[in-house]
């Protein structure tokens, strides 16, 4: 297994998503990949079309994007996305590792790097996550609430 080794990698940030339209449907196979192998959702031919569709959105939309992808020899490894919401506050959209390269610090390292720049522009970060997440963001000593939108 891949994560049992340790690997080399840098953490580069992409400071216009809009230059590389192809970064948007990595961004989406990675995420699909991760939320069907890891979290087992079942994904419809549809969400990748809607996930690209969502960072598109969400780059063209918000103020102080903030993007970071975790490379390997040119191979996306795991990637990470903030915004700036109201005046003070950053929203981390999405942090995604491909699964074949868990337990390597490949989440930490990436979210260390948005909490950093988070920091130049905003007083908190806020971090909704999918459940099998949670202990990721437990571990780095982020407080937790149960809060549930039904």
């Amino acid at each position: 297994k891949m994560s049992e080794n340790k690997i080399s990698f840098e953490v580069v940030p992409i400071f216009d998503q809009t230059a590389n339209r192809n970064l948007w449907r990595h961004f989406a196979d990675l995420e699909i990949k991760c939320e069907s192998e890891k979290y087992h959702y079942n994904i419809g031919k549809g969400d990748k079309s809607r996930i690209v569709k969502g960072y598109k959105y969400d780059w063209e939309h918000f103020d102080n994007n903030v993007t970071f992808v975790a490379y390997h020899s040119n191979k996306m490894l795991g990637f990470a996305t903030a915004y700036k919401i109201g005046q003070s506050s950053m929203y981390l959209r999405n942090l995604y590792v491909d699964p074949e390269y868990n337990g390597m610090g490949i989440g930490k390292s990436l979210l260390n790097k948005v909490e950093r720049a988070a920091s130049l522009v905003a007083d908190s970060m806020e971090i909704v996550s999918l459940e099998g997440a949670i202990s990721f963001y437990k571990e780095q000593g982020y407080n937790w609430s149960e809060n549930s939108e039904d």
